[in-house]
């Protein structure tokens, strides 16, 4: 019982903090499309462009900050990562909340319409044979079965008079 709790638990702080991650990422993506974009940043986030060589210091921009060329790699790194853990966690609480069952009874709908659907079509495709005579040979007389001694039933023949 604590396990299924461990796992969503786990499975919800994966989907939070993807989807934070993709949050905060998303102003950013601005930057892809326009690589010399100004950029307004808090000092920590300023100092750590700056040692990354993220960001560098410009005149231009009101801010300061300016993008480099090696933000745009970053952020797409950045939010391909949030992305995959968003998807991994909205999956994880899926499949622990009972999706899986879910899932299993819609693939198992779906493969019997299709075998419904397909065997029309797949007949139609293929050729049919034409019905043809088939030469049996059949005995005329009945045969005398003997069974075993261990089947019959009775004293033997021998014995009755």
């Amino acid at each position: 019982m604590f396990a299924q709790f461990r796992r969503i638990r786990a499975a919800a702080i994966a989907a939070v903090a993807g989807g934070a991650s993709l949050a905060a990422s998303w102003p950013l993506l601005g930057v892809v499309a326009e690589p010399s974009m100004c950029l307004g940043l808090s000092p920590e986030q300023a100092l750590i462009g700056l040692h990354l060589h993220l960001v560098s210091v410009s005149a231009s921009c009101a801010n300061g900050f300016a993008a480099t060329q090696a933000l745009a790699p970053a952020v797409g790194i950045t939010v391909a990562i949030s992305l995959s853990a968003l998807v991994f966690g909205l999956l994880s609480l899926a499949l622990v909340g009972g999706g899986a069952v879910a899932v299993r009874t819609l693939l198992r709908r779906v493969s019997s319409w299709v075998r419904r659907q397909w065997v029309l079509v797949f007949e139609a495709l293929l050729p049919t044979p034409s019905a043809a005579p088939v030469l049996v040979r059949v005995d005329g007389r009945p045969q005398r079965r003997d069974y075993s001694s261990v089947q019959r039933r009775g004293p033997p023949r021998s014995s009755i008079s």
